[in-house]
């Protein structure tokens, strides 16, 4: 399936077939813009099938580099598998996935812009139907994707890389007289790539009624062992302190006279809802913490007294005056 505009066909070609185009928009300035589902692995090639009755010239950026030039005679299919590195010889385009690094001092080249990654772009322009053959074309060099910041936010992304060079049809360069400016073109195709997963998480790939089904029981599965997890958690944290509490009370008792019971004091708990949502309680102080700005909502219930009943034990008068010993033997 291609892209229209103005009768000029565009199109992505994996193994020979087209890639379908989700989300397709046409713009008043000319722009036709559009997703499509990549695969790690997989070489890829753009055709321009030439309908306007006009000589075209195309120039084609992938992740915001500019790739090759290439001229569409009117009436005439044209492909582009690759860069072209001699006249037989190209290294062909291949959907790579993104290399993410951790540190966020790399230094990319300045051909790379990290906004542009994931993108396929091609500018049409109208040209002069007199051509030159141009000489001494060297190769051109094409900037590598090294990696990009983890906070970049292109994490499960993909990027363009060139495979390993092949025998390619005949290429032929020619100087051209370009009709429109080079600012602004006669028409343009955006096409972003992702991989399908991402695009169906986004929505701009409808989901099977199964897919639909999974997803939903995957959430509700999540959040009941997410709930079983906070309820075995309070269950266990809510066990130790009774038992600290008894404790302490045991330990009051021997060190204190048998008349007296001491109070301790409340214990402080909190829970802290962070963005991993997992659950910690060491105090009765319980802070959330909003992910969108790091505020911290105190809500510390007033602390109350513990009342604890009398000591059983019993003191006759006549022996207020000796030490009786309790302890264990």
């Amino acid at each position: 399936m291609s892209l229209n505009q103005l009768g000029l066909e565009f199109a992505v070609l994996v193994d020979g077939e087209p890639l379908v185009p989700h989300g397709v928009q046409s713009q008043v300035d000319g722009t036709v813009s559009a997703y499509v589902a990549s695969s790690v692995g997989k070489q890829f090639s753009l055709t321009l099938q030439n309908n306007t009755g006009l000589p075209l010239a195309a120039w084609v950026y992938m992740d915001g580099r500019f790739m090759s030039g290439v001229v569409v005679r009117p009436g005439t299919r044209g492909e582009m598998k690759g860069v072209p590195i001699s006249s037989q010889h190209c290294r062909p385009f291949q959907f790579s996935a993104l290399k993410l690094t951790d540190n966020d001092d790399v230094v990319q080249s300045s051909a790379i812009d990290v906004n542009q990654i994931g993108l396929l772009e091609v500018k049409m322009f109208r040209i002069s139907p007199y051509m030159t053959k141009a000489e001494d074309v060297k190769p051109r060099q094409i900037a590598e994707i090294n990696g990009v910041p983890e906070r970049s936010k292109k994490l499960g992304s993909h990027s363009v890389t060139l495979g390993e060079s092949q025998i390619h049809q005949t290429t032929y360069h020619c100087n051209v007289e370009y009709l429109d400016p080079k600012h602004a073109p006669f028409m343009k195709f955006r096409v972003q790539y992702q991989s399908e997963d991402m695009l169906k998480a986004r929505g701009i790939i409808e989901m099977s009624a199964k897919e639909k089904c999974q997803e939903e029981l995957g959430i509700s599965g999540q959040k009941r062992k997410r709930s079983h997890a906070e309820g075995s958690n309070d269950t266990s944290h809510s066990s130790k302190r009774q038992a600290s509490s008894s404790t302490k009370a045991i330990k009051a008792e021997r060190l204190h006279s048998p008349s007296r019971v001491s109070s301790s004091e409340p214990s402080v708990d909190f829970i802290d809802l962070t963005q991993s949502n997992t659950t910690t309680r060491s105090s009765s102080r319980r802070r959330i913490a909003n992910s969108a700005d790091d505020d911290v909502i105190d809500l510390t219930d007033e602390p109350c007294k513990v009342e604890r009943p009398g000591s059983p034990i019993r003191v006759p008068p006549s022996l207020n005056d000796d030490v009786i010993d309790l302890t264990d033997d």
